[in-house]
């Protein structure tokens, strides 16, 4: 029955989330994937979250309306967390792919919930370079403001 993983958010549905690795074994099926957000895009009212990396990885397409419910730049805010995401996987072009059309589908989770190890490892990682990057800006930034051609004070 189609619609069974819709509920009130994702994480309430009475279903166990299966890793992005297993998901080619339930293609056309609906199931809850729980993934670290590795890469994003934004065409226009559509925002693709790569969950994995290839080739064990799921493309979701989180379809955004006029009158849209998902977060504010959603390219930005699920970038490199880990999601539970719900729907029918399918396979396009040899790719692995879902499409989301309700914010209630998609969930971000905290890293003390993730179930997978793994997935905690990489979310752990692609939090240190995200900061490495944000502090890397910071000393870009602090540079520029810098007067230019004085010699620094004494």
């Amino acid at each position: 029955m189609i619609g069974v993983v819709a509920a009130a958010n994702v994480v309430s549905a009475n279903q166990a989330p299966i890793a992005v690795g297993v998901a080619p074994l339930f293609v056309g099926e609906e199931k809850i994937v729980e993934g670290v957000v590795t890469a994003v895009e934004k065409d226009v009212n559509v925002v693709t979250l790569r969950l994995g990396t290839p080739p064990q990885s799921l493309t979701v397409s989180l379809i955004i309306g006029l009158l849209t419910r998902f977060p504010t730049k959603p390219e930005v805010y699920y970038a490199g967390k880990t999601v539970l995401v719900g729907g029918i996987i399918e396979k396009f072009r040899n790719e692995l792919e879902m499409t989301i059309r309700d914010p209630a589908r998609i969930e971000v989770v905290d890293l003390e919930m993730a179930s997978d190890p793994k997935l905690r490892e990489q979310q752990e990682a692609m939090k240190a370079k995200v900061q490495s990057l944000e502090e890397r800006i910071r000393q870009l930034e602090a540079e520029q403001q810098k007067p230019q051609g004085q010699p620094p004070p004494e």
